[in-house]
């Protein structure tokens, strides 16, 4: 049954037993799965007892998991770290015990992600995902270590006019996230109108060339240095 990773059974004769190692994150909780034995008997006469029997192997495998974690409550970069290294060690001490409860292979090194979610309450250019991946290693030694930010921020609140056209609603939230940044406010409606511009050509379907060219255009009118 080649590349079907989920384990599945069709109408007491279709086995296919999934991959005996997870490819994919989502894949951890597909159980059971690793391997089949099917014994067949040919000799076998009786119409309601099937000519084979079907041995479902449930191999130990790597450890995958996620941990979601809310910064609502932190109060600064370095805060968020402290409360970051404490819920690790915490979790990487519950994970221990629970591959050794579930017959995991201890020998091999677990696939992590971790889930920052909740509203911010910093800048989120302070918010170091290089630490934070380290951390992770520090305390779980993974085979992958993967930080993703779900957070939201606290300091930007576009208010705008919802009977504007979309593409003058994006070039204005554009502008503003633009002008948030010290390096970017000097110029930001130039590059807010430049972005919005360049996405309409990539949906319109513009060759590679054609939208540098127009970049580069843009770009000497407005006397705006790339």
């Amino acid at each position: 049954l080649g590349h079907f990773h989920k384990p599945f059974a069709v109408d007491g004769w279709i086995y296919n037993p999934g991959s005996p190692e997870s490819c994919a994150i989502n894949e951890a909780a597909w159980k059971p799965r690793g391997y089949l034995v099917v014994d067949v008997d040919t000799d076998r006469q009786q119409e309601d007892v099937p000519k084979h029997v079907v041995f479902h192997g449930d191999n130990p495998r790597r450890a995958f998991r996620q941990y979601p974690f809310r910064v609502d409550h932190v109060q600064s970069p370095d805060d968020l770290l402290d409360r970051l290294r404490e819920f690790l060690q915490r979790s990487a001490a519950e994970l221990r015990e629970k591959t050794k409860q579930e017959g995991a292979i201890e020998q091999l090194p677990p696939v992590v992600e971790l889930y920052l979610t909740g509203t911010l309450p910093f800048d989120r250019s302070r918010l170091d995902i290089g630490a934070i991946e380290e951390l992770v290693r520090e305390h779980f030694s993974p085979l992958v270590a993967m930080v993703k930010n779900l957070t939201q921020s606290a300091e930007y609140v576009f208010e705008g006019d919802a009977n504007l056209p979309r593409a003058e609603l994006e070039r204005q939230v554009i502008q503003e996230l633009l002008q948030e940044n010290k390096d970017y406010a000097s110029r930001a409606a130039q590059l807010a109108e430049l972005t919005v511009l360049l996405k309409q050509l990539v949906l319109a379907g513009a060759q590679t060339d054609n939208v540098l060219q127009q970049m580069e255009d843009f770009l000497q009118q407005t006397e705006v240095k790339a």
